[in-house]
């Protein structure tokens, strides 16, 4: 799943290879459209499953991992963009977003994260953070307020910088540490763990989901419903933001 090129990388080379995607005519039937669409986008695998319709007649949805475009029913046509529905000002492609992030999340192996449960759990979050992130260090002094909240915090590791950025490192250390969420906040204070970096981490991994979903930034927090909270909010504004999301789920 982490090492499948994405869908917007896979789209980009054909265009700067000056290929044109001219899928034939299917008249909306499902098995066409995926068969041309496995033609012409040989690297993307699609399952029936991935393609369902949209809101707005005579398209289709198709989500690949957490991406989401958007193909015609002659399969002639395909675009990635935001779906807005203007009389409710509604983000159609966010929702499917999030409900992509959501299938994807499930996927990911609970004890690849380092987790901070909360003891009375109303709701939970993934963050993908960077240990150097000042923002990401200021989320993890709230964890106490967030715990208290009935906020559960899962963590994945994403150092912007790449593999051969500090943060990395301190990643690769804070993983390999007997105590996993010690290390974690020694390093959220500045510090640096004394671990050895073994073998198998899951930052690689982590950080290669977190480019296709996109993010941009530190930290990224994804609720409960899917939806991706994008930068540091305080707690009482992060509770009113997964609140106002809830009922996505």
């Amino acid at each position: 799943m982490f090492r499948r090129t994405s869908l917007s990388m896979t789209i980009a080379a054909i265009f700067l290879l000056g290929l044109s995607l001219s899928l034939p005519a299917a008249a909306g039937d499902r098995e066409k459209i995926i068969e041309a669409l496995q033609e012409h986008l040989p690297n993307l695998p699609i399952e029936e499953s991935q393609l369902s319709r949209a809101d707005v007649d005579g398209w289709w949805v198709l989500r690949v991992g957490p991406d989401i475009v958007y193909v015609d029913d002659s399969g002639e046509h395909l675009f990635q963009g935001d779906l807005i529905h203007l009389p409710s000002r509604d983000n159609l492609t966010e929702r499917a977003r999030a409900d992509a992030r959501r299938d994807v999340l499930a996927q990911v192996d609970p004890d690849s994260r380092i987790s901070y449960p909360a003891e009375n759990e109303q709701y939970s979050v993934t963050v993908f953070t960077d240990i150097d992130c000042g923002y990401c260090r200021q989320l993890h002094r709230d964890m106490d307020d967030l715990n208290e909240a009935g906020v559960t915090v899962h963590y994945l590791f994403y150092p912007r910088g790449g593999e051969q950025s500090p943060a990395w490192e301190k990643s690769d250390r804070v993983w390999c540490a007997d105590d996993r969420n010690a290390a974690m906040d020694y390093a959220k204070s500045g510090g640096t763990p004394d671990s050895d970096v073994c073998d198998q981490t899951p930052t690689a991994n982590h950080f290669q989901l977190g480019r296709q979903m996109q993010v941009t930034g530190t930290p990224a927090i994804i609720t409960d419903s899917g939806h991706m909270i994008r930068g540091y909010l305080p707690v009482a504004r992060m509770l009113d933001e997964i609140r106002s999301h809830e009922g996505d789920r």
